[in-house]
């Protein structure tokens, strides 16, 4: 946790340019997160720890409303995950990434500001892949699973989210906000191969539709 401390206030003490409020213009915003994370399909739900996360957005900020392609990264742990996938029963550890990806829209309410900034909403939807990787002592039941491969899910989803802009007095603009995001997942993968080259073994559609459930609590700053 401190370590994620530190990550947060050296992200945003390392940028010495001044970025200002802006409006009917174009703007790049990044941010960092803690998540909560939990994955679900029809018979179980698993939570997944707390893990870190980041965001860009890349878009046009009009007087009430804004348009971006944004992303949001997730990283995390596994511990003692249940899935089921290309004919395999998979129960272990390991290290969970998520990626999100697509159009999303923020709705500013100017005419209310508040002393911690303007309050927003944001929703959108987006496309998805979730990456599982395994440990050495996992426990594989049925099918052809190698425990030395990747279980890639790839779907679809929505967002939606609270926040609140804040240009400060040095005339940065930061920002702090809360995301939802859901996914299901319409086909699994499983991926072999090593660092530097990727072999993809199997490829399905989603038998047992994987939902993730990612809450992001976040701050970042508009770059430009």
């Amino acid at each position: 946790m401190k370590k994620m401390k530190t990550f947060f206030f050296l992200f945003l003490s390392s940028f010495s340019l001044h970025t200002y409020a802006y409006e009917n213009d174009f703007a790049l915003k990044v941010g960092v997160a803690y998540s909560y994370t939990a994955l679900s399909d029809v018979e179980v739900i698993h939570n997944i720890p707390l893990g870190f996360g980041l965001s860009s957005h890349v878009g046009y900020r009009f007087t009430r409303w804004e348009t971006n392609i944004s992303s949001y990264l997730n990283f995390s742990k596994l511990k003692g995950m249940e899935v089921e996938a290309n004919g395999s029963e998979i129960n272990g550890d390991g290290n969970f990434q998520s990626v999100t990806f697509g159009p999303t829209v923020r709705y500013y309410y100017i005419d209310h500001p508040t002393k911690y900034g303007v309050p927003y909403v944001l929703g959108g939807a987006q496309m998805a892949m979730q990456t599982m990787s395994f440990g050495v002592n996992t426990y594989i039941n049925g099918g052809s699973f190698d425990e030395l491969h990747k279980l890639t899910f790839e779907g679809y989803g929505l967002l939606l989210g609270l926040g609140l802009d804040k240009n400060k007095k040095d005339k940065r603009n930061y920002f702090t906000e809360f995301v939802y995001i859901t996914n299901m997942s319409r086909k699994t993968s499983e991926i072999g191969g090593t660092n530097t080259q990727v072999e993809l073994i199997t490829t399905e559609h989603s038998k047992r539709k994987v939902f993730e459930h990612t809450f992001f609590l976040s701050v970042g700053m508009t770059l430009f």
